[in-house]
This record gives C-alpha cells, sequence and structure tokens, in this order.
C-alpha cells in the first residue's frame, strides 16, 4: 500500500496567527514539522493548506521536498480528500504543523504497527495515547477516510478529520492504545496554540540546543522529552526586580543572579518615567557575561498571560504595578507593601517587624563557604564597611574616614570600589559594617563581628528586632565611634547566638525539618549538612497553582491566612474560603493503606475494626433523612423503599445502617477495593467512579435517588460548579441531599486560627461555613432543613483548656458550643425543592 505523510496547516489562527512561521531559531515552526516528519519513511510528502497560506508556505515546502496542496480553509476533512487524491495514497500519517516537536521515532512505530495490524485484520485508524500533546499522529486508511466522509455532515468531523473516524466506532475499526514508556508523557504539552505556548516552546528550543550542540533538529524523543521536563519551560516564569533609585541594588542583583541560574525571564521596566539605578546597564552587562541570556531579559509588559508564574522583588510594589498583577500567580520576594492581598504567596527572606508571608525563610539566604572561628576575645584590626552597591545617603564614605582615625585597617565597598565575590571574603575582616540586609547574615555566618549603621529608621528597627548591634546618625562621629566600639564588644558576645537562632528557626520553627530543610547555619558557625537554596525555592513554587473559588470561579476576595505551601482566601462573591494558591498539589493515595495504616495512624485501629462505630454514626444520620423525607416504619407513603446514593462510600459503613432502616442503597468510591468489599461483604450495589463523571444509569439502572449523600468528601473537589450541578440532577424533588465536612467557624477556626489552616489537608479545597452553605447551594435547587454540629471540642480555647472532660462546666460549653454550631465539623441536610 502506498503511504503519504500528509501535514494541515494554515496561517490564519485566530489564537495566534501565523504561527507556522514563527522563527524557532534558523527555522520556523514549519520548517521544524516538514524536517522531522521527513524521517518518517513514505512514499509521498505533503502539506494540505488554504488558498491564503498557499503562497507563503510554497517555497518551505518545496525546500524540503513536500508537495502542496490547496483546499477548503475550514473543511479540513475535504482538505485531506483532495492531499490524498493527488498524493494517489493508501494509508495517510497524519500530523499538524504547529506542533515543531513531533516524535518521529513514536511516529514511524505507530505506522509501523498500522500496518501490522492491518495484515491480521482490516484497521481503519490508530494512534498511540499519552504521549505529550503535540507530539503524536493518527495513521488510518485513505478509502475509510473517504467512506466516513460519506457518512457524515458533523462540523466538528470535518474540522478535526479524526473524529470522522473514531466517534464512529459502529462503523469503523479505530484502535487507541497506550504508548510505550519511552514516549508516554501525557502530562507535558509540546504544540503551540497560544502565546504561553510559544514561550514555553522556545524555552525548550534553547535547552535542546544546548543538548545538541549546534544542532537545530529533528530533536529525538528522548531530548524533547529531557527539555520539556524542566521547570523553567513546563511552567513559564519571569522576574519583576525593583531598579528604582533608592532602593538599593541587592532586588535587581538577585533577580538577575536567579535568572541565570534557574533559566526564568526577567523584566527590564525601562519605560517607567522614576529614576533608575545609575549602574543599570552596568549591572546587567555583568549578569550577560555571567551567563543570562539577552533572550531572558524581557522589556515588553503586555504578554505577561505567557507567565504561569509572576516573582516580584520590588521592595514595595506600587500600587498601579499591584493593579495590573492582580489575577496572576504572584509569588513576591520581601514584599514590604502593606497590602495583604497583594501576591499569592510571600516569602520574607530577610525577617520583617510584621509578618505577612507565608513563610519566613533567612534560612534561604546565601551563606559563605569561607569561615573564620569567632573568638570574642580577638581584636578589631581590618574593618570592611559595605553600604550597599547604592548608598545614596554616603553613609559608607561618612564612616570610612571615621573609622579610619580609630586607627583600623579599613576597606571601603561602594559602586566605584566593588570587591568580586565578596561573599567569601568576609571572613578575612574582623568586623563588618553594613546595614541590615544579606550581608549583615553572610558576615554573621562567617564568624565576624557584625555592626548595622542606621540608614533609615525602618532599617535601625528591623537591626535591633533581630539582634544585631547598631550604630545609629547621632553617634556618626570620632567619640561616637569610639564609644559604640567600646559597648558593642560586650554585647557582641551575648547577641551572636540569638541571631544564629533567628536563622536556625526555618519557616515555622520545627517545620523546617520536616520540610526536608536544615537551618542556614548552626550556632557555632559551622556549615549544614544540607541546604536549602532561594534557586530551588523558586523552582519549587514555579510548578505552583492559583486556584479561583471553587463555586463560582472568581478570582476577588481577601487572603485570610498564608501558611507554608498555601493560601487561603475568602471569595468576595459566595463567601466560600478556599485555598487560592498551593505550592503543591500531593494528596492522598486513596488505597488499602488509606483504610489500614493510615486509619490506623490517626485513630488508633483500623477502619475496619472501627466499622461499628462508624455504623453508629450512619443509624443517626439515616434517622434525620428519614425525618425530612417524613418516612414511618422504613417505607416511603407509596410503600416502596426509599433509594439512597452514597457517593464515596468507603467499605460501606453508612450504607449498611441505611440497609438496616429499609433504604434501597447503592454506593461509588474511587478505591476500587473498598468497592469490591461493598458489594462481596456486605452485599450492596456499588461501583468504582470518579465523581462528577457518574452515570446511574449505566451502573445502576435509575436515575434518581430519594438522599445523596458526601460523608466527608465534598471538600475535595477543586471544582464544585460540576459536582454540585450532577447532585442536583441525582437528587429527587423532595429529596435529601446530605453532607459532612469539616467546619470554618468551629472552635479551632476561631480560636486557633493558624494552627487550624495551617493542619488544614493540601486536598481540602474548600472550608465551608453552616451558615453560608445555604447560600451556596440555593441556586441548585436545595434548601437547608437541618445543620448538626459536630466535632465538639470546649478544651481548644485557650481559656477552658483546663476544664475537665465530664464536669458540669464542660458540659454548659458543649452545649453552648453546640447552640452556636461552633463544632469543628457539621453536618447538613437539605431538600431538594425545584
Amino acid at each position: 500500500m502506498k503511504t503519504a505523510v500528509i501535514l494541515q496547516c494554515r496561517l490564519s489562527s485566530t489564537r495566534l496567527p501565523g504561527k507556522a512561521l514563527i522563527p524557532l531559531g534558523k527555522k520556523t515552526v514549519f520548517e521544524h514539522v516538514l524536517s522531522s516528519m521527513k524521517k518518517v519513511h513514505a512514499d509521498e510528502y505533503c502539506v494540505a493548506t488554504d488558498g491564503e497560506s498557499f503562497s507563503k508556505l510554497k517555497p518551505y515546502a518545496d525546500k524540503y521536498g513536500y508537495k502542496l496542496f490547496k483546499g477548503s480553509l475550514n473543511d479540513v476533512l475535504d482538505r485531506y480528500l483532495g492531499a490524498i487524491k493527488m498524493c494517489g495514497a493508501d494509508v495517510v500519517v497524519r500530523g499538524t504543523c504547529d506542533n515543531p516537536f513531533l516524535f518521529y521515532e513514536a511516529a514511524q512505530k505507530t505506522l509501523d504497527e498500522f500496518l501490522l495490524l492491518n495484515q491480521k485484520e482490516k484497521t481503519d485508524y490508530f494512534t498511540h495515547t499519552g504521549l505529550p500533546h503535540g507530539s503524536g499522529v493518527e495513521v488510518f486508511l485513505a478509502s475509510s477516510l473517504i467512506k466516513a466522509a460519506s457518512l457524515t455532515s458533523d462540523l466538528y468531523d470535518h474540522e478535526h478529520v479524526g473524529p470522522a473516524l473514531y466517534n464512529h466506532a459502529d462503523v469503523f475499526n479505530c484502535v487507541f492504545k497506550k504508548a510505550p514508556d519511552e514516549f508516554y508523557f501525557p502530562e507535558l504539552r509540546t504544540t503551540v496554540d497560544t502565546l504561553k505556548d510559544l514561550r514555553r516552546v522556545q524555552n525548550a528550543f534553547y535547552e535542546l540546543k544546548a543538548l545538541a550542540g549546534s544542532n537545530e533538529g529533528p530533536f529525538s524523543a528522548s531530548q524533547i522529552i529531557s527539555a520539556f521536563k524542566k521547570e523553567k519551560v513546563s511552567h513559564p516564569f519571569i522576574f519583576f526586580p525593583c531598579i528604582k533609585e533608592g532602593h538599593g541594588t541587592g532586588h535587581l542583583r538577585r533577580c538577575l543572579s536567579l535568572a541565570a541560574s534557574t533559566g526564568g525571564h526577567i523584566f527590564i521596566d525601562r519605560n517607567s518615567t522614576y529614576k533608575k539605578l545609575q549602574n543599570l546597564d552596568e549591572l546587567i552587562a555583568q549578569s550577560l557575561n555571567e551567563g543570562l541570556k539577552k533572550e531572558q531579559i524581557r522589556t515588553d509588559f503586555s504578554s505577561l498571560e505567557e507567565y504561569e508564574t509572576i516573582f516580584t522583588d520590588l521592595f514595595k510594589a506600587p500600587r498601579a504595578l499591584r493593579k495590573k498583577l492582580y489575577g496572576f500567580n504572584v509569588v513576591s520576594l520581601d514584599e514590604g507593601s502593606v497590602d495583604k492581598n497583594f501576591a499569592s504567596y510571600r516569602i520574607d527572606i530577610l525577617p520583617p517587624l510584621k509578618i505577612r508571608s507565608n513563610i519566613q525563610a533567612p534560612f534561604l539566604i546565601p551563606l559563605p563557604e569561607n569561615r573564620r572561628s569567632f573568638d570574642s576575645s580577638d581584636k578589631i584590626e581590618k574593618v570592611l564597611i559595605c553600604i550597599g552597591g547604592e548608598d545614596k545617603n554616603c553613609v559608607g564614605k561618612k564612616l570610612f574616614p571615621l573609622f579610619k582615625e580609630n586607627g583600623f585597617d579599613v576597606t571601603l565597598v561602594s559602586s566605584s570600589n566593588p570587591v568580586e565575590n565578596l561573599r567569601e571574603k568576609l571572613f578575612n575582616y574582623d568586623l563588618v559594617v553594613t546595614h541590615f540586609g544579606f550581608t549583615a547574615y553572610e558576615a554573621k555566618a562567617a564568624g565576624c563581628r557584625v555592626l548595622l549603621a542606621e540608614t533609615s529608621p525602618l532599617h535601625k528597627k528591623l537591626s535591633v528586632k533581630n539582634g544585631f548591634a547598631v550604630l545609629e546618625k547621632k553617634n556618626f562621629s570620632h567619640k561616637g565611634i569610639k564609644k559604640v566600639l567600646s559597648e558593642f564588644l560586650q554585647f557582641d558576645v551575648t547577641s551572636g547566638a540569638a541571631q544564629s537562632a533567628e536563622l536556625n528557626a526555618g519557616p515555622t520553627g520545627d517545620s523546617a525539618s520536616s520540610n526536608g530543610v536544615s537551618a542556614a547555619f548552626a550556632s557555632n558557625g559551622e556549615a549544614p549538612a544540607k541546604t536549602k537554596s532561594l534557586e530551588d525555592a523558586v523552582l519549587e513554587l514555579a510548578t505552583s497553582k492559583k486556584h479561583p473559588c471553587p463555586v463560582c470561579a472568581s478570582l476577588s476576595g481577601k487572603i485570610v491566612s498564608r501558611v507554608k505551601d498555601r493560601t487561603f482566601k475568602k471569595c468576595a462573591g459566595c463567601g466560600m474560603t478556599y485555598i487560592s494558591f498551593s505550592v503543591s498539589e500531593k494528596k492522598d493515595i486513596y488505597n488499602h493503606d488509606y483504610f489500614f495504616e493510615g486509619y490506623k495512624k490517626q485513630y488508633g485501629k483500623t477502619y475496619l475494626d472501627d466499622f461499628e462505630s462508624i455504623k453508629v454514626q450512619g443509624l443517626r444520620r439515616v434517622k434525620n433523612i428519614q425525618e425530612i423525607l417524613r418516612i414511618k416504619n422504613n417505607i416511603k407513603n407509596n410503600g416502596a423503599a426509599p433509594s439512597v446514593l452514597d457517593i464515596g462510600c468507603a467499605m460501606g459503613a453508612f450504607l449498611s445502617a441505611a440497609r438496616d432502616k429499609g433504604f434501597d442503597c447503592y454506593g461509588t468510591d474511587i478505591f476500587d477495593g473498598a468497592v469490591d468489599y461493598v458489594k462481596k461483604e456486605i452485599g450492596i450495589k456499588a461501583c468504582v467512579s470518579v465523581f462528577p463523571d457518574f452515570n446511574p444509569h449505566s451502573s445502576f439502572g435509575l436515575n434518581e435517588f430519594d438522599a445523596v449523600s458526601l460523608w466527608y468528601v465534598i471538600e475535595h473537589f477543586e471544582d464544585l460548579r460540576p459536582v454540585l450541578k450532577k447532585l442536583s440532577s441525582l437528587v429527587k424533588k423532595g429529596g435529601v441531599l446530605c453532607f459532612s465536612t469539616p467546619s470554618a467557624s468551629g472552635v479551632s477556626a476561631r480560636f486557633n486560627r493558624k494552627t487550624f489552616f495551617e493542619q488544614s489537608p493540601s486536598d481540602h479545597f474548600t472550608l465551608w461555613k453552616p451558615h453560608n452553605a445555604g447560600r451556596i447551594l440555593k441556586p441548585y435547587g436545595f434548601r437547608v432543613k437541618k445543620i448538626v454540629s459536630t466535632g465538639i471540642h470546649p478544651e481548644r480555647i485557650k481559656l477552658f483548656k483546663n476544664v475537665k472532660s465530664g464536669t458540669f462546666a464542660f458540659k454548659v460549653l458543649n452545649f453552648f458550643l453546640r447552640l452556636c454550631k461552633m463544632g469543628d465539623t457539621f453536618e447538613i441536610y437539605l431538600r431538594r425543592i425545584k
């Protein structure tokens, strides 16, 4: 059979016009596709295009030995039929020209397997599944596509070609096979459909060139996968540094260094009217010599949609910029703005006066490897003065002669007298005079005495708060220096440990060790065994995710809590408290261990050991359902047994209780082991299903139920809209929807707020409040009938922590908290009214 590679291409894309001819190195995207697919063994090579694109594409098609067919603009299926006729093809390998990183090895394997299948039986269509989006091809019989075209008038079939075959499986034999492991990376995206895709592909190309030397492709599948797995490629990000005069050069230096080491882009705002750093170009040129690439520097502010994360290091983000960045996934470093809602995630590397961040991370300060042994009896002879790269008020120049007059060997670091790799040379000095910043901590780690000059009232307060000796402005004199140093020698002996302890504390006390992060340095000044770098943190945060409200998809609202790996927001529209930002989305593995070893660790016994006590709770819940349904003698008014569907049924404790009360029971769960137990051991109908992708009729022969329950399930859905819509369709009119969930207005949330949010599981996307649940569920046709406050813990109120259980005072507190619905969990029962 005659084989043809037929690629489709048009230049009138609405999202990214002319994308096929966008340069990617020395070639266009179109050329990369042509050269890659030319490595597939075929008899003919052809591009199917439209009339407007024909003349622009023809020079490239001729160059790479492809025929060019001109056909319909929008009816791609008809265009393929014309190309098939022109080539006289029997077998077609189909690819698209917005995929510059097609796996030619996988394409050849797909063709070979298709031909092998047709030796055994007629196969109309074949493809491998699970390749990166944009790296796979389809293979089909030309005669089958011609037949499919005559059978369908569906616009989707005519636009996308393949569906004309595989959406009509009753007519055509279509085979979808999981790709071999070396090609199976469904989480990756290699196509060019949007501006963000283009930035991702460009970043990947630079990586590929580094892997393959001067070669510009075609690249092998393993090379492409290696490039796209890198965070800077799969999750494009950009740095926004402060370049405003008067705020120092540290912000710019840090971002330039991070961009060079992580591969992220950096935005240099040359169009702003404020006065910029005098040595801006000099610092950029220095970074370009040290590894930063020109293509990493951006001066255009209009296309931020191509980035998944924006890192700001702005000293204090101005209001206008905060407004422009609203809606983006923003991670701020040492942000001085009092705007609590700016930035999805905030890191304070230098300890602030007031904590407004997700994490305090002085352990991320890059510390010197060269260190000296600190001895409080050592004389001060060599002094280093370093007041930053800008020193607008010339503090360094004022202090230099004063220390000189006191007989010290003084070195002044300034923009005109820089010291290369200063961090590793600090240990040579007995005393380092600087301002509050990285150098202060670096010098302390190097074993030097540290004295901080007052450069502003803020810096003075920060210095004092963090245990440093301060040289105040009033002492900027010969006598003042002498006086301060005599006091400082005694002060320094007692302050060193305090500063080290500050660095050792980590993100939230002991949480540093649980995060796999060691302290920046020990109190004796020794280097740690492992230190997590700021570069590591950036690459981890680059894969973070900003979440809209799960109920109404709004981004507006107030941030209510920040913890080390998440940010919580209260939606301005519907009032739901939810995770608006997460560093990682590692969810509990819901398997055998969850019900046995994991359950035992939390409750002291396995789920099955606890089955009967869970069932007792189930009996109480069933009674509440019966009251709302007005069921007597376990049957409905019409004499039929009421039906109940339990979503996330686990091993069936609630269903067992409902059956004992006369209900016709059904269950769904994502764990097949739990479903098997419910069916075989309890004898109740159940199916494996990921809600809301659940068809009750195909599973149980029913469309609606008298009651639907979700016990500690509803908080696990990242998007509640399809969930609530599905629940509304499952509950009969007059029927009951009921669920339980942790409460965001219980004792723990009210009186131990920080711990409550820290301990909230990372896969609890929503935190419900009893008084707000009815408002959220009303649009879906539900009205609240009953709320039961559960998880009552008076002892969690600090004022009453010593009140013993069983006492009169404890009982009064318990009654009051239940009456005010202040349990740490609650159950809600709703009737579907329309």
